[in-house]
Formats: structure tokens, sequence, C-alpha cells
């Protein structure tokens, strides 16, 4: 069966593998797909639907088989293979004393294919090598160190002019023990070729370089100055709402991508911009509109991107009618937030911030601190100036209103205070009136009694007694009526409680419903121009004029609206039927 082999996939160093099977004795087994940046790919019956990855050249069984080899991102499949790669070599398998002289050319060898670890020490030696069949291009830079040459083995004689460079040299490999005195003359040394970092920092005491404009040319403070005038620092935010923690924010979507709010992931402070593009199109996805610039000026653009998979994004600044003025590609790790920034010259007075997957592949970005900012350098993230405005006039509003709703409520407590005054009042001067009515009383009975005789008396008293019945029955009537008095006081007293409890009147109109601390108030609020209904002290429905709005309303039967009857029918239909006649 056919199988697939990718290079440099999903991203660069990888490789990776689809379809594959192995067939042992008489068994197939189909190998799990997968990719990796790992050197060795081998099978083993122990594991046999899953390939064994190493970056060491792996210890083989007899049963076991090499499968793959990854060249830097490049597959090489080893069972198929027409060229013995150096990597393929078991370490220490081949002895010098197995290879004829001349056999193995520099032409014969990969570069990097074997380095020093592949060598014994002192087993290749000059006399074993041709005379320029080893070059500078087939040595890696650090593969021979001074421990590998044997003393005096290679002299000036072997060495082509040019051929050794201070690329080729390990700092600190050839010291002055290793350099025979005047070997190595200025006619030898390229120029330019040792640099600084080839020197130990005691060199130079006394060296004078002066006359070394290759050096003097490196070190110009004129150079120096004109880099760092050269840097421009902004600070402004001209993007709105790019922390996506309201909906001042403007967006856009490219070639059928899907924008959307998401509170799931976030750089900044609680949502992020969750891009999904269309895996039809290799450059979908969104963007965010950037206002109020300046023609002519260069500005930066700086953001924070992550996805949930090992892809690549793609910033791109658009003009208004969509022509490019600048991008960058990066690579994103697994769910690792990345900066990216790039700098554009604005040509209209806005652009678009565009974030596109750059393959046909549906991919998922989550952008947030988004920023665009006058200058070359970029800065952390701030808001627009336009957000900083909001939010002080939102203050002051704020500010303004509890200053009212401060004052409303001083008027409130002022008219509270004035009505139980007026109550208390009212209630002294009924108690003055019961007082006056009790003198009085007592006044007429001495009066009354000062104008009878004691004939008068004795003409009464058969009368009195005849009526004594009657005058304990009016005694009880007394009694009983001062009774009744001091009870109306008393309830008089409660009703005012009472009222005072369930009606309150302020600056607005009238509030009707008793507040006793529980959450479900409901009370009714009568103002001039409208009627109010108040749970917990939010509205939930207003009457204004000759009409109602209210949040959600229950009508268990029928209603009518206008000249027809919305009404239930059994417990699953409801009809709505004309009915006529004028509303």
């Amino acid at each position: 069966m056919a199988f697939t082999i990718e290079n440099n996939l999903p991203v660069a160093g990888c490789i990776r593998w689809s379809g594959l099977h192995m067939q042992y004795w008489g068994v197939s087994y189909t190998i799990t797909d997968g990719y990796s940046n790992s050197v060795y790919f081998y099978w083993t019956p122990s594991s046999p639907t899953a390939l064994v990855s190493s970056l060491t050249f792996p210890t083989l069984g007899p049963d076991d088989c090499l499968i793959f080899l990854n060249k830097s991102g490049t597959a090489v499949t080893v069972p198929t293979a027409t060229i013995m790669d150096g990597d393929l070599i078991v370490p220490g398998s081949i002895m010098s004393n197995a290879i004829a002289a001349n056999t193995i050319t520099g032409d014969k060898i990969h570069a990097d294919t074997i380095t020093a670890n592949n060598m014994s020490i002192g087993a290749i030696t000059a006399k074993s090598m041709a005379v320029d069949a080893v070059g500078a291009g087939v040595i890696a830079a650090g593969t021979i160190t001074g421990d590998r040459i044997v003393a005096d083995a290679i002299t000036a004689r072997e060495i082509a002019a040019r051929c050794i460079t201070a690329n080729e040299i390990l700092a600190g490999t050839i010291s002055a023990n290793e350099i025979k005195a005047l070997t190595i003359t200025a006619s030898q040394i390229a120029a330019g070729t040792i640099t600084t970092t080839q020197l130990n920092s005691a060199v130079g005491t006394g060296l004078n370089i002066s006359s070394n404009a290759s050096i003097t040319s490196k070190v110009s403070s004129t150079q120096v100055d004109t880099m760092i005038n050269a840097i421009v620092i902004g600070g402004r935010n001209m993007v709105i709402g790019g922390d996506f923690e309201s909906d001042t924010v403007e967006t856009s979507t490219i070639n059928g991508g899907i924008l959307s709010i998401d509170s799931t992931e976030h750089f900044l402070n609680n949502n992020s911009l969750k891009i999904v593009t269309k895996a039809a199109s290799a450059s979908s996805g969104g963007g965010v509109w950037c206002h109020n610039l300046t023609i002519g000026k260069v500005y930066t653009i700086s953001l924070q991107i992550k996805s949930p998979t090992v892809d690549n994004v793609t910033v791109s600044v658009y003009s208004t009618a969509l022509a490019k003025l600048g991008s960058v590609t990066s690579a994103l790790a697994i769910n690792t937030w990345k900066a990216i920034q790039l700098t554009v010259t604005a040509t209209e007075t806005s652009f678009l911030i565009g974030l596109i997957n750059g393959s046909a592949k549906a991919i998922t970005y989550y952008v947030d601190a988004v920023k665009a900012e006058h200058g070359t350098k970029a800065t952390d993230w701030t808001p627009s100036n336009e957000e900083i405005q909001d939010a002080i006039d939102s203050a002051q509003t704020t500010a303004s209103n509890a200053e009212t709703d401060a004052a409303n409520a001083q008027s409130a407590a002022d008219g509270a205070q004035d009505t139980g005054s007026a109550a208390q009042e009212a209630l002294a001067l009924v108690g003055d009136r019961v007082t006056q009515t009790e003198a009085s009383i007592s006044t007429n009975a001495t009066s009354i009694l000062s104008k009878v005789g004691s004939l008068e008396f004795e003409n009464l008293s058969g009368k009195v007694a005849g009526n004594a019945s009657e005058i304990a029955q009016f005694d009880d009537k007394i009694a009983f009526s001062v009774k009744t008095v001091s009870d109306n006081l008393l309830l008089s007293d409660s009703k005012i409680a009472t009222i005072n409890s369930h009606m309150t009147f302020d600056v607005d109109g009238l509030i009707i419903g008793q507040d006793n601390g529980l959450t479900d108030n409901l009370k009714v609020q009568i103002k001039n121009d409208e009627m109010n209904f108040l749970d917990n002290g939010q509205t939930v429905a207003k009457i204004t004029g000759q009409q109602m709005d209210i949040t959600r309303a229950k009508i268990t039967t029928s209603m009518q609206v206008g000249q027809h009857m919305i009404e239930t029918y059994g417990d699953e239909i409801t009809l709505i039927r004309w009915v006529g006649g004028a509303v």
C-alpha cells in the first residue's frame, strides 16, 4: 500500500507521514499517522502500530527496522534509499584500516556528513589525504579541534592559501603553543578575517589601529547618532477598542472569515477577538479599522495573537481600497500568545489591520491588545484618547447623578420630617381638645351644684331615685364614650404610621408600596406624565399617555388587539380571530 511522506510540515524542521503499513511475519500493521522534528524513526515489534523516534542513532535489535531519516526537515526513506547517508552509518563501524588510501575523496562526502564524533583520534593523518582532497568548505565549523590533530601532522604546505578562515576556527582552539614562530605572516591573513570576536581581551595592548579604515569605520559616533535620531517613539493608540472590552471597536471580515468577541481567551482583561478563517480561501480572516491618521506619517502596528494549533498567520495593513501597505508572516506555537509588529506609512486617513491564514485552511486565531501608534517603536498597549475621554465623561456623569440622588434623598428626608411634625401637631391638638373638654365638664358640674338648693334637691331626689337606672345607664354611656374617644386617638396614630410606611411623597411624585426590607418589594410610582411599576427598585412596566410598556406579560385566557382576539384553544393551540367592532 502507498504511503505519503512530506517535508517541513506542519512546521519547518519536521517530517510528516501518513498511510504507512509494516509487514512482519505475514501480519500487516497500520502505523499511526504523525509528524516530528526528531532525526531517526524506526519500527520495532514491541511497538507495532507506531514509529519510535530518536535524536541520536538508535541501538537496533535483530527485528527492528530503520524507516526514516530527517535531514533538517527533508525525509530520507531508508529502505529505498540509493545513496548511503553519513547519518545512517553506525558510529565506530568503519575503521581507518578498512579504507584504502585515496578511496574516499572530498567529492564523495556530503558536507557535514562526517564530524569529529565519527573519527578516532589520529585515524586520519596528512598521509591519508590527497592534496586539496578536503577543503574548508567540507569541514563544518568547530568540527576539527586541536585535540584531533597530531602535533606537526598538518603544516603550512598541506593548507592551501585562504582555505581556513576565522569562521572555521573555534575561538581559543589555536593558541600560541600550536603556532611556530614566524609561521603565519601578514600575507597569510586576509583583510577582515580576524575580528574582535577571535581575539583574547589581552590582545591589543599597545596596538595601533588608527590607520585601519575597516575597523574605524565600524565605530562611527556620527552613524550611531544618526540611527538613534531615526528612532521615533509614539504612544497614542489610534485603534479604538483594541482590548475588545466594549462595542466601540470597528471590525471587518476578509474573504469569508467569521469574527466574534470571545471571553474564554484574553491577553489583557476579559475578552479577545476570535477569528475563524475559511478553509476554501488562502487569504481568509478579519481585521480591525484604524482612523484619524495623518497621511505620510509612519505608524507602528503591534498586537498579541495565539492559536490552538501550530500554524502561521499573516498580518497585513490595507488601505480603504484594500491595497497592501505592509505585511509580515509569523509562525505560532500551540496556545501561546505571541507579539507581532510591523511599520507602515499611511496613504490615507484610515487603514485596516488584517489577519489572514495564508493557506487554504480553517484556522482559529485569538487577537488582543491591538495598537497603532505614530513612530517606529512599539510601546505597551494603552487605550485610545477617545476611550480615555469617554471614561472621564462617564465618571463625571456618575458623580453628577450621585449628587442629584443625594439632593433628592435629602429633599425626601425633609418631606418625611415635615409630615411627622404635622402628625405630631395634630395629635397634640386632639389631646388639648380632650383636656379642654374634661375641664369644661368639671366646671359645669360645679356650676350645676351651686344652682340647686336643698328644697329643689329634695324635690329632685325622688326624680333621681326614679331615674336611678337611667342615670346609671347614662354613666355607662359616658364611660363608653370616653373609651371610644381614647381608642379613636390610638387608632388615628396607628393609621398615620401605616400610611407613612405605605406611601412616600418626593419631587418625582407619589410612591405606593410597603418597604419591608425584603428583596421582592413591588411598588407603584405615580408622576404627572407617567405611571411606573417598580420591582426591587427597577422599572418593569410603564404607562405613558395611552401606551403601556412591559418587558414580559402573561395572559391566562385571551387578549383583544384592535379588532382581533388572541385566545387559547385547548392546551396546545393559540388562535387569532377577527371580532369586529370599534375598540
